[in-house]
């Protein structure tokens, strides 16, 4: 045995022991014993030699063996073709860092492509091993988008269903629903609140339920409607701006969030239709006219919360969550909630109130606003929900004894909501 074929043997060796991976358990409460490259699979993974789940695919025959894999263009190759893919910037980022790590740990600018070729799966499946548990998910996803489309001459080796396990894999949990008594102090500091900016952002967030970095960190004020003298907010994705779903948001605002930003749009030298409601922000001072993202909007949050002196678990995310929570204890239909946080409108829901699947957003604020006067928050007012059918009728004539609206438009609203209440049971509550 020559020395060059000794070394090869041993490099075998080494990477069938690395393959072995922890028995783990399946569903059925039945083991299998994950050995080397091999395990009980079914006869149509056994045909998924490549692991994209994609039966005969293969990588490309037209590789590079002397060219050393350039780990720069590769990134900048996959930004380019996975456009169509609508990634944040936020996961463009995520996803580049993940990457860059596989490829430091690895050394892939001292490789080529028919390394990845014959040991890119190994390399995959060691490198997720020694992961936290609640990373493995995202940093295979980000070195899966990476190698499809900034490589697409090797083929993907994983085979999520068959490399790994649930307990390699596990499913991240859902947020936890906040109580009224864990959002009270928070909105109770809102109210106090100075900062015309901190204020409308989290009395908006609130209100809405929207998410923090995906939806309120890119509302223009273009987004923003006057209505029945207040606003509202009525927003979809478009070239540029991605939300999480291609669903509307529509959301007719409280008078206490609609107050708030009224008061900020006054106050910021921003409020040009094109500009972000919640640009960037350093130290409280506007340096640029950046959109926010999760974590600028988390440091807000948080600066919020220590000027307040509240010690909480609760972050924005989980507003989106409580305001369901809040909707549904108050009695407000599905697709009311659905449309103020963004999200598809169930065509059942939709026949069940009468709706069309080319609602207006007109009606629907109108809804929202006989049904809801005062939105979430009002839990912790006084008169605050549709309790009965003479609610809706109060809402509108405090908002006209206020100057909010004209003689003219108040007669409008009030026969609007009688011919609404007159075609649907309204929610009683004892």
């Amino acid at each position: 045995m020559t020395a060059d074929t000794y070394d090869k043997s041993i490099l075998s060796d080494a990477i069938a022991t690395c393959a072995t991976i922890a028995t783990v358990e399946v569903e059925g409460n039945t083991l299998q014993s994950r050995v080397g490259d091999t395990e009980d699979v079914s006869f149509e993974e056994a045909q998924q030699p490549s692991g994209n789940g994609e039966a005969g695919a293969e990588s490309s025959g037209d590789l590079d063996e002397d060219l050393p894999l350039n780990v720069d263009a590769i990134l900048d190759k996959w930004e380019a073709n996975s456009i169509g893919q609508g990634y944040s910037d936020g996961t463009l980022k995520e996803y580049r860092r993940y990457f860059g790590r596989f490829a430091a740990d690895f050394d892939l600018a001292a490789h080529d492509r028919k390394w990845l070729v014959s040991h890119g799966k190994m390399a995959v499946i060691q490198w997720l091993v020694g992961k936290p548990d609640k990373s493995r998910g995202v940093a295979l996803a980000a070195l899966q988008s990476v190698w499809t489309f900034g490589i697409p001459e090797v083929a993907w080796p994983i085979n999520r269903k068959r490399d790994f396990g649930k307990r390699m894999l596990p499913q991240s949990g859902q947020r936890s629903c906040p109580t009224d008594e864990d959002i009270r102090p928070i909105f109770l500091a809102a109210e106090r609140e100075e900062d015309a900016y901190v204020k409308s952002l989290i009395l908006t967030g609130l209100s809405t339920g929207a998410r923090p970095g995906n939806q309120l960190g890119q509302l223009q004020w273009a987004d923003v409607w006057p209505w029945s003298g207040g606003l509202a907010i009525v927003a979809e994705s478009k070239p540029g701006r991605k939300f999480k779903t291609d669903s509307p948001m529509i959301v007719r605002l409280p008078p206490m969030a609609s107050d708030a930003l009224k008061a900020w749009r006054s106050e910021t030298p921003n409020n040009a239709p094109n500009d972000y409601i919640w640009p960037r922000r350093h130290y409280k001072t506007l340096t640029t006219k950046e959109r926010s993202v999760d974590h600028t909007l988390l440091r807000e949050y948080q600066s919020f919360l220590r000027r307040h002196k509240l010690v909480t678990w609760v972050r924005m995310a989980h507003f989106r969550h409580w305001v369901e929570y809040r909707g549904e204890k108050d009695g407000i239909p599905a697709v009311h909630l659905a449309y103020m946080r963004g999200h598809a409108v169930k065509s059942a829901t939709e026949g069940r109130l009468g709706y069309s699947g080319n609602r207006k957003a007109e009606n629907v604020l109108e809804d929202q606003e006989a049904r809801w006067p005062e939105g979430p928050c009002g839990a912790f007012g006084a008169s605050v929900v549709v309790r009965d059918e003479l609610s809706p009728y109060a809402a509108v004539m405090r908002e006209y004894a206020n100057g909010n609206m004209t003689t003219q438009e108040m007669a409008n609203r009030i026969e609007t909501i009688r011919l609404k209440l007159s075609k649907q049971v309204p929610s009683v509550e004892p």
